[in-house]
């Protein structure tokens, strides 16, 4: 029997058992052992890394999580002991079949793209055949939407929201709405913009959020933050709200619109990504003041925090990570369809990895579990597909991680190669 200890309802005690008695939770030993990834050594080519990290394109400040410069990271390897529902340690038996994998997996890929744009294609994970979707403009994130997807766009006018009914071979990409920040509601059934005027003398606009649906494109709701000194940094969505981070020379906090209202959710935080049942990921971010007389500067961060999980209830912000060690998010790479998990792309002090992150209600530190590592400046898309399988692309090649190993799906060298985000659908 060993000390073990609940980062979730910080239960300590003695046990010979790897969840928590109280609340069913993956315990965290006292002792501690050598670290153990949650995966066995990734089969095919090695991954290049590129000389240099590829500059990150902002459009206002802190329009991208880099731009927060407080946008805050937590946690590093950590062990997890979680079982093989949870995407634990490695599966106990038999080695999962690659023949389990149902659904296509649609990429984006700059193979055969032109004008700095890309192509969408489609792999289908039982006959491996490959088909061409779409030519499209270079991709910044990628959701699935019934039996198509959905996908935006950003270029130095903004951002730009586009849907697919279909992914089969030469489907017609539709425009639904452009702006400056975009965010998809769950199952990509609405999405939320964020769009600003024109400025006055002194920098201050009228902002205008819209939550719109994406089949009709009928606006659900609207609100108009009246000339607002500052500026939105980020927007998120659930089923029924908006969501957004409004930052002033001054101030910083995360307000929900309602009845043409902001109300404030949490001061003194940022939002960096929503879930579908509304659990926020944020970061603490302590402005003071820029002295600048219309505000455009934005709060200048200090001390920032790594990622927190807050939900609109009693209890959090919940922290992820060691007590020692706390993880920074560069980018939320999707969200399950419940909430229950998120996979990031992030760091805990030992090098760039994909974690998957644990949504939902509970109070103390919670352990992500480390999918794998992934090199400096190479640009990961990540999706949840069926019964929990988590897929990647990394480097040019598509992953699948199933009951603890990870596979690699086998594209070659003749066929598009994947350069940025992925999404399953059925």
């Amino acid at each position: 029997m060993t000390e073990a200890a609940c980062f979730r309802c910080d239960w300590q005690g003695g046990t010979r058992s790897d969840e928590c008695p109280n609340c069913g939770a993956p315990l965290y030993r006292i002792e501690r052992e050598p670290r153990r990834e949650l995966r066995e050594p990734l089969p095919g080519p090695a991954e290049p890394e590129p000389a240099a990290k590829p500059a990150v394109r902002r459009s206002g400040p802190w329009r991208s999580l880099a731009g927060l410069a407080a946008v805050a990271m937590l946690l590093g390897a950590v062990v997890s002991r979680a079982g093989p529902d949870r995407g634990g340690g490695s599966a106990v038996g038999s080695r999962p079949s690659l023949r389990s994998l149902h659904g296509s997996i649609v990429f984006a890929s700059s193979t055969g793209g032109y004008g700095g744009g890309q192509r969408l294609f489609r792999v289908d994970l039982e006959t491996k055949a490959v088909t061409l979707v779409a030519s499209v403009p270079e991709v910044e994130e990628l959701r699935p939407w019934g039996r198509g997807v959905l996908f935006s766009t950003r270029d130095e006018h903004g951002v730009s929201a586009f849907s697919l009914r279909t992914v089969g071979r030469n489907a017609r990409a539709r425009l639904l709405v452009s702006g400056d920040l975009l965010a998809w509601g769950p199952s990509g059934t609405s999405l939320v913009v964020a769009s600003r005027g024109t400025p006055d003398r002194r920098g201050c606009a009228d902002e205008v959020i819209r939550r719109l649906e994406t089949f009709s494109g009928r606006v659900l709701d609207a609100f108009r933050d009246r000339r607002l000194c500052g500026s939105y940094l980020s927007v998120g969505a659930d089923p029924s709200h908006a969501y957004y981070t409004r930052a002033t020379h001054h101030s910083v906090g995360i307000y929900f619109a309602g009845l043409g209202v902001g109300h404030l959710v949490l001061g003194r935080y940022a939002m960096v990504s929503s879930s579908p049942t509304g659990d926020l990921l944020v970061v603490r971010v302590d402005p003071t003041p820029s002295g600048a007389p219309d505000g455009n500067a934005g709060p200048t961060p200090a001390a920032p925090s790594g990622a927190l999980l807050y939900w609109m209830g009693r209890g959090g912000p919940v922290p992820f990570g060691l007590p020692t060690a706390d993880l920074e998010v560069e980018r939320v790479l999707a969200w399950s369809n419940d909430g229950r998990y998120a996979l990031v792309v992030g760091d805990m002090g030992e090098g760039r990895s994909v974690y998957r992150l644990q949504g939902g209600a509970g109070t103390g530190r919670r352990m992500p579990d480390l999918i794998r590592d992934v090199p400096e400046g190479v640009r990961v898309g990540a999706a949840f597909g069926e019964n929990g399988v988590i897929y990647l692309a990394v480097g040019g090649q598509l992953y699948a991680f199933v009951g603890g190993h990870v596979f690699n799906l086998g594209l070659t060298q003749a066929e598009p190669r994947p350069s940025g985000p992925i999404a399953w659908t059925p």
